[in-house]
C-alpha cells in the first residue's frame, strides 16, 4: 500500500515529494545545538569540591536549658566562592555511640581566605545531649558555588 499525497488547492497528486536532510541543513543544526549544549554543561556541572576548599573548627559549645548552641568556625582555603554552605554537628557519647545531630545553612558567601563563625542550635534537646561528657563533632556536608 502506497500513501498518496494530493495538493489540497487543486487536488493534483504530488509524486515528486522528498523528506530528506541535505547536508546543509545537518550542518545549520549542529551550528545551533552544540552551543546551546555547551552552554548548558558549562552552567549545570559543578565545578571545585567544597569538601577540600572548606574546613570547619569547634569552637565552643554553650549549654543551656532548653537548648545548646555549637560555635565553629568555617573556613575557605580554596579558591572558589562558596555560598549555602550546610553545616552539621554530631553529639556522641562517652563509648561513641551516636546520639543526636543537628544541622544548619550558612546563607552568606565566603570568599576563598575568608573565616565566618557559625552557630548551630539544638533546640530542644534530649537529656543525653546536655550531659558534659559528651563529643561533639563538626562537618560541612553540602555548598554551592556562584556560576556567575
Amino acid at each position: 500500500m502506497q500513501a498518496k499525497v494530493k495538493c489540497s488547492n487543486c487536488g493534483a497528486e504530488i509524486t515528486n515529494l522528498s523528506m530528506n536532510w541535505r547536508k546543509r541543513d545537518w550542518l545549520w543544526m549542529l551550528l545551533v545545538f552544540v552551543p546551546l549544549i555547551a552552554f548548558y554543561l558549562w552552567v549545570e556541572l559543578p565545578r571545585g569540591d567544597y569538601t577540600a576548599d572548606l574546613r570547619i573548627q569547634l569552637l565552643e559549645r554553650r549549654v543551656r536549658a532548653d537548648r545548646v548552641d555549637v560555635l565553629a568556625r568555617l573556613e575557605n582555603r580554596g579558591t572558589h566562592d562558596w555560598e549555602y554552605i550546610h553545616v552539621e554537628a554530631e553529639v556522641y557519647d562517652s563509648s561513641g555511640r551516636y546520639l543526636d545531630e543537628s544541622s544548619d545553612v550558612f546563607p552568606g558567601t565566603i570568599r576563598p581566605g575568608g573565616t565566618e563563625n557559625v552557630r548551630i542550635s539544638f533546640c530542644k534537646p534530649i537529656g543525653e545531649v546536655l550531659d558534659s561528657t559528651t563529643s561533639v563533632r563538626v562537618k560541612v556536608s553540602g555548598a554551592s558555588r556562584k556560576q556567575f
